[in-house]
């Protein structure tokens, strides 16, 4: 144990025995106190001045009560007050001693004291000097009062009280610091048991959290294995079809002795389709790879709503024309919001292509906004095919894609990475839609300031 341990030891084991002092101190006090009754007995079956010894014993007694009422007004310590009580049972005992006349009730007396030491040097074992002051006392007034009072022999004495009484002192003593040493020991042990418990509790605490670790770890990786499997389920799925149909357009092409300049023409729309739907495709799948990766973050900005949607029409009007789609922008111009531009226009995009996507000829596409408190509601509305309760639970996981109204093919990730950009965005995303009667999807964002309040509510209504 080094120096400093060894040092904290020991303040520990005085505490230790302060504390266990002041208790068996106290008590012995008291004990001093419920034996008068025993002792004014004794006195009175075996002397004929047994009035004496009861005001000394009662003077004694009432003192130690004193004592003990008084010990937190004038801040006595235990082990003052326990010195007093046992010395003066052990005096008045002596003193009673000595007055005994015949060897035989000298020798049943001095015997029953010698128990009586016994059990007072128990009480005061917590530090042994304690105990040989009494002894020390004991035999003194012992040897005191044999030669004030009494009336036996030095013989008498020795063989029938005093060798009775030095016997048992010194056993007591020997036990004494035996049962000290014992403490001792049992106090550093535990001590060190504590130590070691306490050293497990920080064991147990870094296991616990490198656990906690791993398993953080762990669900990482299966996200990271799950993101790497619906990459791959796309890519197999969704990549395949227009890459084979690609690939057979440009064999065509290669042969172009073979084709005319309007097969050529058709040819040349069919290959502009297939590069559209794969870049978006592509698009989709490596803007939402990379939300999925650390690091990625939202940059914040003042949108104009009305812009967005404006932009994403005019991209995507071509395709609403083949199909007689007609696409309305209802939104306020002065309709603000704050988000992700690039994030909120893939979202709008994706939305709008859907709409398109799955509403039959010659139906129509709306967007709208209105404004709650802090946030702006963008809504996208079509006539289209509709969904029922099972599509609509499953709309935003991946998935493989449905083919459109007009054998359109999708990436099957577009609602999955709208609803996730969105709420990256503070936001949150709702379906509402009937089989047969059309879908509206709407997003929420926080709201930028309004350069105008006025929103006509008529304009901002979802068309079924």
């Amino acid at each position: 144990m080094s120096r400093i341990g060894q040092r904290a030891s020991d303040q520990n084991w005085k505490l230790f025995l302060e504390y266990k002092a002041r208790h068996s101190h106290i008590t012995m006090a008291w004990c001093g106190v419920f034996i008068f009754p025993a002792f004014v007995l004794l006195d009175y079956l075996t002397l004929d001045e047994w009035e004496l010894f009861f005001i000394v014993r009662l003077c004694g007694t009432l003192a130690i009560v004193l004592m003990l009422l008084l010990k937190d007004r004038f801040n006595l310590s235990a082990a003052v007050i326990a010195h007093f009580a046992c010395h003066v049972v052990f005096v008045s005992l002596m003193w009673m001693l000595s007055w005994l006349e015949t060897s035989g009730l000298f020798f049943i007396y001095a015997f029953n004291t010698s128990v009586g030491y016994i059990v007072s040097a128990i009480f005061l074992l917590w530090h042994p000097r304690h105990s040989f002051v009494a002894m020390l006392t004991t035999i003194s007034s012992f040897v005191l009062f044999y030669l004030l009072f009494s009336v036996l022999t030095v013989a008498d004495v020795i063989i029938h009280g005093y060798l009775v009484l030095f016997t048992v002192m010194i056993m007591t003593q020997l036990y004494v610091r035996y049962r000290y040493q014992a403490t001792y020991r049992d106090f550093i042990r535990q001590l060190e048991l504590n130590h070691a418990y306490e050293e497990l509790k920080v064991k147990n605490h870094e296991i616990n959290q490198r656990n906690f670790e791993v398993i953080q770890q762990k669900e990482k990786l299966q996200e990271l294995n799950l993101l790497k499997d619906k990459i791959f389920m796309i890519i197999s799925h969704d990549f395949r079809s227009p890459l084979h149909a690609l690939k057979g357009l440009i064999m065509l092409l290669n042969d172009s002795d073979l084709i005319n300049p309007e097969e050529f023409k058709v040819l040349l729309k069919g290959l502009k389709h297939n590069v559209d739907q794969t870049y978006s495709l592509l698009e989709n799948l490596l803007l939402w790879s990379k939300s999925q990766m650390k690091g990625f973050s939202v940059k914040y900005e003042t949108i104009s709503i009305h812009d967005l949607v404006a932009e994403n029409i005019s991209l995507l009007l071509s395709l609403a024309e083949r199909k007689g789609i007609t696409i309305v922008n209802r939104i306020d111009e002065h309709v603000f919001a704050r988000g992700d531009a690039d994030m909120i226009r893939l979202v709008l995009r994706n939305l709008l292509s859907n709409a398109i996507k799955f509403t039959d000829k010659g139906g129509s596409v709306s967007m709208s906004a209105k404004q709650d408190h802090e946030l702006i509601y963008i809504s996208v509305t079509d006539t289209g095919i509709g969904m029922d309760r099972m599509q609509k639970v499953a709309a935003f996981k991946p998935s493989i894609s449905l083919t459109g109204t007009n054998h359109e093919k999708g990436s099957g990730l577009g609602l999955m990475i709208c609803k996730e950009f969105i709420e990256k965005n503070l936001g949150q995303m709702f379906i509402e839609s009937e089989l047969h009667k059309g879908s509206t999807f709407t997003f929420s964002l926080p709201a930028a300031e309004y350069k105008s309040s006025s929103l006509a509510s008529a304009s901002l209504k979802s068309s079924r």
